[in-house]
């Protein structure tokens, strides 16, 4: 797999406003969103130097599904084949929500894995959950 997740369906989550004049959600929020080249996001309307390597687009060029405002810092996941869940990008930026010609902005978090490998080998980690996780845990 292509480690930066080009032409796939990314799952950004997050706690912000479900509209750019809305209020902030109280449930956890959801939107499946098609990640696509910088090239891409470069030619719309940002200007390529907004759009670094450390950096992806992604959503819906036309406008519509997107993350919004409070959403930064709300993780982008794409599930592989194997039904694993990884965390491959983090909500940032854009311009307004869901906006013609503007995708959201997300920090591409293979550009960071050394460094978050080095900060966290050591740590201990929980084990996998067992029963059910809450039915209102992602709202979408």
């Amino acid at each position: 797999m292509d480690t930066d997740y080009v032409g796939e369906l990314g799952i950004a989550t997050g706690w912000g406003r479900i509209s750019e004049k809305g209020e902030p959600t109280d449930t956890l929020k959801e939107a499946l969103v098609p990640i696509f080249p910088n090239a891409v996001c470069q030619a719309l309307r940002y200007r390529p130097y907004e759009i670094t390597d450390n950096m992806f687009c992604a959503g819906y060029i036309n406008g519509g599904t997107d993350s919004c405002h409070g959403d930064s810092g709300g993780g982008l996941m794409w599930e592989g084949s194997d039904g694993k869940m990884d965390v491959v990008g983090v909500v940032s930026w854009g311009q307004g929500c869901g906006r013609h010609g503007y995708p959201g902005v997300y920090t591409r978090v293979t550009r960071y894995l050394d460094w978050i490998h080095h900060h966290t080998r050591d740590s201990c980690y929980c084990g996998r959950r067992r029963g059910k996780l809450p039915g209102n845990l992602l709202g979408g």
